[in-house]
């Protein structure tokens, strides 16, 4: 498909006279006014909003022009050029620096269009930073429920049998560790402290383990947390590319 000023100059060559060329001219004339709005764009407002955005990028890096070119292998005098608009960089530039801050090639060309993704990003942060919040205050009020039970326990182990049961907050440490990691499995993007929650959890279950049974001296357990824990940092990697252990 054509656009307008396309069509309105092919109609020049239909018609048998030079009068009926003009006269489909001007009935196409109107179409020049459809023209979407990318159409108004000179290289002058592309090359300005480009200087402007380049710039606003660098400052918001607190970044020199020399620094700021070096990421680039180019020289400093290059991107002082682009930020005065005396020249632009090429396609292939542009989209590296787009994706390098994770932007689109258009943020780029448009007037204040970094400033409106970096806006963006921001909101889009602080919404995840509130989500994540409210999920570990939910997650602190269960942790909190399982050292209140530890506590009850103790009173009733001293009132009711005279004897104090003190692994009641031993056993409550990996308890606590495990609700945050089940809490925590719901936490995008969190993979990393998923497996700090499930290691916690894991340590903590065989040192009260082993505290239970002192008696024994079976120090050995230990062990077992050493292929229990590679297992949780491979899986946690895995997470973090984007593979799930339990699909292919």
């Amino acid at each position: 498909m054509h656009p307008p000023c396309a069509r309105a100059v092919e109609t020049l060559g239909e018609g048998d006279s030079t009068n009926g060329r003009m006269t489909e001219f001007r009935k196409n004339a109107p179409l020049a006014a459809e023209r979407p709005a990318w159409y108004t764009h000179s290289m002058d407002d592309v090359r300005g909003a480009l200087a402007a955005n380049l710039a606003e990028l660098r400052k918001e890096e607190n970044l020199t022009q020399a620094e700021f070119a070096a990421r680039f292998n180019y020289s400093d005098k290059a991107v002082s050029k682009w930020e005065r608009g005396d020249s632009l960089p090429d396609v292939v530039m542009l989209k590296t620096i787009a994706d390098l801050y994770g932007l689109r090639v258009d943020d780029l060309l448009t007037e204040d269009g970094v400033a409106s993704a970096l806006a963006e990003a921001a909101g889009r942060e602080k919404k995840r930073d509130a989500y994540l919040m409210q999920k570990m205050l939910i997650a602190a009020m269960w942790v909190t429920m399982v050292w209140v039970v530890a506590v009850v326990v103790f009173l009733y182990s001293q009132f009711s049998i005279g004897k104090m049961y003190w692994m009641a907050f031993v056993w409550a440490v990996p308890v606590s560790f495990g609700v945050a990691f089940l809490f925590s499995r719901h936490w995008k993007g969190e993979a990393v402290l998923q497996c700090v929650f499930a290691s916690l959890f894991v340590w903590s279950m065989i040192t009260a383990f082993y505290f239970q049974y002192l008696e024994y001296n079976i120090w050995a357990v230990f062990f077992v947390g050493v292929p229990v824990q590679i297992a949780l940092i491979l899986g946690a990697k895995l997470r973090r590319a984007g593979v799930h252990w339990l699909h292919r």
